[in-house]
């Protein structure tokens, strides 16, 4: 095969905007980095994608809009879909049932919950083709997350954090979250903390707004101060959550991003109708917490993400524990952290079934 024969086409249709295509973006940069052929990614939102990537993503490998695939003469042998989206039925179309028969994958939602072992990498026929479920996770029986940046030895052998004195240096906090009724008490308990605090909010957030008429009508002589975040690119972004201390994150990119980064989370999950989301969130809840060994640090992880989630006030005393326990917090983090850096990391383990398929 020619070296400029793509040797992967992607396919990503976006729910959760910035979580599905911030995966796909991420996942087409490692398997470009990793792979000697190309990657093509189609998306049916194209300009939220190309907004997020840099120069080298550019690159790295091509995107395309969703409805080029109408253009294409042959298929790749390699298919990756996100998020359990359909192929499209003019691309299917495209499969010759004389020649080899292309190799496709679904990289489902991340999760904690323990069911998704039994179903990884498992087949489900759709003829011509045969669907391999690939279920990202926690877990050394699951896919892994996409380390990145994050898959560094140097990771594994840093020392745990230091001590902070939040006097000399501000507390810096990132607020990325949906439309959240606790939001306006959580800043009102924030501008009640004796330290700086530094509090980042990208401006494309839905309550920009009531935000802004907030600050504009009580901040003033406190110790809290509020940056507004432009859209940035992706990589810019991962810069700048590793400079904060504590990250309000969303969806499922930033999620595994703070994770690897090592950092104290509060995470919101993608809401769905009947709280079909909630267990997913107590799975994770369960696994992220099962080794802390402070009762009441793992008490307070939980009790903040059922509160953020179901959109219950936060109150001041419990701002003020999270400075107060941050080192506690920190270190939890960072012991998660080196755990997830240990297993096989998702770009890894889809090469490597590739492979193995391959041979078989």
């Amino acid at each position: 095969m020619d070296v400029k024969t793509p040797y992967w086409h992607c396919f990503c249709q976006v729910i959760d905007n910035f979580g599905d295509a911030g995966v796909a973006l991420r996942l087409c940069r490692e398997l470009s980095l990793r792979q000697e052929y190309l990657v093509t990614l189609f998306i049916d939102d194209l300009p939220l994608i190309l907004s997020l990537m840099d120069e080298q993503d550019r690159q790295l490998f091509t995107v395309r809009a969703w409805s080029a695939v109408d253009t294409l003469e042959e298929t790749a042998p390699r298919i990756v879909s996100l998020f359990g989206c359909s192929l499209p039925l003019g691309y299917i179309k495209l499969i010759d049932p004389n020649t080899p028969i292309p190799l496709w994958v679904n990289i489902e939602h991340l999760s904690a919950e323990k069911w998704i072992e039994s179903f990884h990498l498992k087949p489900s026929p759709h003829p011509p083709l045969t669907e391999f479920f690939f279920y990202p996770g926690f877990t050394r029986g699951s896919g892994g997350l996409i380390h990145g940046d994050n898959n560094d030895s140097k990771e594994l052998e840093a020392p745990p954090p230091s001590i902070r004195d939040w006097q000399q240096q501000p507390f810096k906090i990132l607020l990325f979250y949906y439309h959240n009724p606790s939001v306006l008490s959580l800043l009102n308990s924030l501008k009640t903390l004796s330290i700086p605090c530094l509090l980042y909010i990208p401006t494309a957030l839905r309550q920009a707004e009531e935000i802004r008429a907030w600050q504009k009508q009580y901040l003033r002589h406190t110790a809290l101060k509020i940056i507004w975040l432009e859209r940035m690119v992706q990589s810019a972004f991962d810069d700048m959550m590793r400079q904060c201390d504590l990250l309000f994150v969303r969806g499922e990119d930033t999620w595994a991003r703070a994770q690897l980064m090592g950092k104290p989370l509060l995470w919101q999950i993608y809401p769905q109708e009947k709280n079909a989301h909630w267990p997913k969130l107590e799975a994770f809840l369960e696994r992220y917490t099962e080794n802390i060994p402070q009762p009441k640090i793992k008490q307070m992880i939980i009790t903040l993400h059922h509160q953020w989630n179901q959109g219950v006030p936060i109150t001041p005393m419990e701002c003020e524990e999270l400075v107060t326990h941050w080192q506690n917090l920190i270190e939890h983090a960072d012991r998660w952290q080196k755990e997830l850096l240990r297993q096989n990391d998702l770009i890894h383990q889809l090469i490597q079934f590739i492979e193995n398929h391959r041979e078989i």
